[in-house]
């Protein structure tokens, strides 16, 4: 049974409803501007399904709601059929929105509880492996505005495992170069604390010194990330800076910015590094969207939290602390170990600094945090945040510096 308002037509009845449940989405469960636009075109493609049929959206069927998925996997009109992937998006999209209005008591039933997703093929992402990342970072050439930047942009998404969003998005208060970590603003507001190499650091300062005051001398400009004319960076802006330096390298066809975040974690976890750490790094609220990393690297998959046996000859050259891993290092590695005790902001409207996450206590020593008010309230990062000293250095290297001994550029060190 369903609760209808007298006067209106099925189309204006869905595009009330589909403007009440995307204010939901943003006010109550903080959903990001694209995932937002997202749902707001999968309603819409919906509405005009429900039109062609003179169907109302408070009256639909499981048939009505078998037939639009069928029409989207089959095709027709001059269109292609819909990837598995987008299909379980749009028919997320539904559930979630006849949920909403069943909670909402607007349906009295939920006309999606039989409509499930068609399987997915399980496509594993493009990775790139280091002689690959190595050329491709060492595009950028010269010292023009433009290379720094673009230099230090391909540096920091590879070491942190940033989304296109989360790069563009940065700003100078969330970024310290001093302590080597930056705030990272994911999807649904949520924030992290992750660690910037070595490599990326000594990028990202000569761009922030020598380009960006060229950039735009403007001191309100916050983003990190700046086009050539001065304004914050687009998604489609970095979208070509990524594909331009992808050509010279001959990886165009294998690579789009997100490819460096794949490649980021498959690293890691090559290097040993395990699912729990690598999680919180990535952002990701579900382990099993993390594990799909396992099946890139099953050889060097390690346990939560796993140590190594004492007497234990220590990691080789490809693990996480050798000469080729993600975090070998000079012993900065310390430092972003001990992060996992580092508290962390958090805050929907009013994203907190770095600065008031380390007033709550230093860097690593893991004191309680004040409550905050507008800055947002500061909490510890977790008992799983980051890798433990025992999964990452031989036994009895507390300070002695990583084992395998020199740099070499990799995500987070």
């Amino acid at each position: 049974m369903a609760i209808t308002t007298p006067g209106l037509e099925p189309g204006q009845h869905l595009t009330e409803l589909t403007l009440d449940f995307l204010a939901y989405l943003e006010l109550e469960r903080g959903l990001s501007r694209n995932t937002l636009e997202a749902y707001r075109s999968d309603l819409h493609q919906f509405g005009e399904f429900l039109l062609r049929r003179g169907r109302d959206p408070l009256a639909v069927t499981a048939a009505d709601l078998a037939a639009f998925v069928g029409e989207l996997a089959s095709g027709g009109d001059g269109r292609r059929p819909a990837a598995p992937a987008t299909l379980q998006r749009k028919v997320a999209c539904l559930r979630s929105f006849y949920r909403h209005l069943r909670r909402e008591a607007i349906l009295a039933g939920d006309p999606t509880r039989e409509l499930h997703p068609p399987r997915s093929r399980g496509r594993l992402p493009n990775v790139l492996s280091r002689d690959e990342v190595n050329t491709l970072l060492a595009q950028p050439r010269g010292a023009s505005p433009g290379a720094l930047r673009d230099r230090a942009l391909l540096e920091t998404m590879y070491a942190c495992g940033l989304r296109a969003s989360e790069a563009i998005t940065l700003t100078l208060p969330e970024l310290d170069l001093d302590a080597g970590v930056l705030i990272a603003r994911g999807k649904g507001a949520k924030e992290r604390i992750v660690p910037v190499g070595s490599k990326a650091l000594d990028s990202l300062r000569a761009y922030l010194e020598q380009a960006r005051p060229r950039i735009t001398p403007d001191p309100d400009e916050q983003r990190v990330f700046l086009n050539l004319r001065g304004g914050g960076l687009s998604r489609q802006g970095l979208y070509k800076i990524v594909q331009r330096h992808a050509r010279s390298a001959g990886l165009e066809h294998r690579m789009s910015p997100h490819t460096l975040r794949h490649t980021f974690a498959t690293h890691l976890l090559a290097g040993g590094c395990d699912l729990r750490s690598l999680q919180e790094m990535l952002g990701h609220a579900d382990i099993g969207t993390t594990q799909i990393y396992t099946h890139l690297s099953p050889t060097r998959t390690r346990a939560p939290r796993s140590r190594p046996a004492r007497g234990s000859a220590g990691r080789t050259k490809g693990d996480l602390g050798g000469p080729g891993g993600p975090l070998a290092g000079d012993g900065r590695v310390h430092r972003q170990l001990r992060l996992r005790s580092q508290p962390r902001v958090r805050a929907r409207s009013h994203p907190g600094t770095l600065d008031d996450a380390r007033r709550g206590g230093r860097l690593g020593h893991g004191r309680r945090a004040p409550d905050r008010g507008a800055g947002g309230r500061v909490e510890h990062a977790g008992a799983r945040a980051w890798p433990q000293r025992g999964d990452l250095l031989r036994p009895g290297r507390a300070r002695g510096g990583v084992a395998g001994g020199a740099h070499r550029r990799g995500p987070g060190g």
